[in-house]
């Protein structure tokens, strides 16, 4: 289920009002020396098939990214804002010199919700769809990982999130993005969306999540595995924690043929509904 219209996603009930979310907050842009509110451009913009989206004239068009009447102010002014700041301590030398950093169990959890928080969001813009979008592909952000965060302040169970660093022979824009739904395929009906994998650039990081319905009772851990998408050792999992350190940027780095296997990504047993 998509969480519905009229009530904060993180399940908050603090009675504040909406207010525009800005999926990369404006502390965290100005820190990476990025534009704001973030821009997209239409060709930025990829189909859950992995393939560049061409609108001719309006290739160039810019979307700002930002939800409305989706969170509320509390949310964002509070875990939300703290969460982009617990983020950067740590991140701010490496997203924005390109340095090395070790990222401890604490770092890895941080940077893992971070993450998360930003894919949900993402997923969920893309549902909303403030263009005329139809024809990217679905999207699906389920509403009982938004509420699982907002309770319990980590990834929920079920999701799984590595990172990467593109390259620095490749030419990189500020932000890029894509979004695909996850899918249950019943023998004798319609695909049904469970779940969800967002690809997030910002600057050379690049995230890959994905997440599951909680309650999806049939689940049995199918997903892409993104380490075994991309060239050997370019992504490292910091979700479910697998190692007590991991370093960024990985011990490889990630080519421009790797990020389009990722967008493309599809996971074992479950293909995507044919649009």
């Amino acid at each position: 289920m998509i969480p519905p219209a009229g009530k904060c996603v993180w399940g908050c009930d603090s009675g504040k009002p909406f207010n525009q979310e800005h999926i990369i907050g404006k502390h965290v842009a100005k820190a990476l020396d990025i534009s704001f509110p973030v821009p997209m451009n239409w060709g930025d913009i990829h189909r859950s098939t992995g393939e560049i989206v061409d609108h001719g004239e309006r290739l160039e068009d810019e979307l700002k990214i930002v939800l409305a009447d989706r969170v509320c102010e509390r949310c964002n002014g509070q875990w939300m804002r703290k969460l982009d700041k617990r983020m950067l301590q740590f991140m701010w030398n490496t997203l924005r010199h390109e340095e090395r950093v070790q990222l401890n169990a604490g770092k890895q959890q941080t940077l893992a919700l971070w993450a998360t928080k930003v894919g949900l969001l993402l997923a969920l813009w893309f549902h909303d769809q403030p263009f005329d979008a139809e024809h990217l592909g679905p999207s699906f952000a389920p509403a009982d990982n938004f509420l699982a965060v907002g309770k319990h302040m980590r990834p929920p169970e079920r999701t799984r999130i590595w990172i990467g660093a593109i390259a620095p022979t490749v030419s990189v824009r500020e932000f890029s993005m894509s979004a695909s739904a996850l899918y249950e395929i019943p023998t004798d009906a319609e695909p049904i969306p469970r779940g969800y994998y967002t690809v997030v650039q910002l600057k050379r990081l690049v995230l890959f999540v994905t997440g599951w319905e909680l309650d999806y009772a049939d689940y049995v851990g199918q997903g892409p595995n993104a380490e075994a998408i991309v060239r050997a050792r370019a992504l490292s999992r910091i979700w479910p924690m697998s190692e007590r350190v991991v370093e960024w940027p990985p011990p490889s780095y990630l080519e421009s043929d790797d990020l389009d296997n990722l967008v493309k990504a599809q996971p074992s047993g479950v293909q995507p509904a044919q649009s």
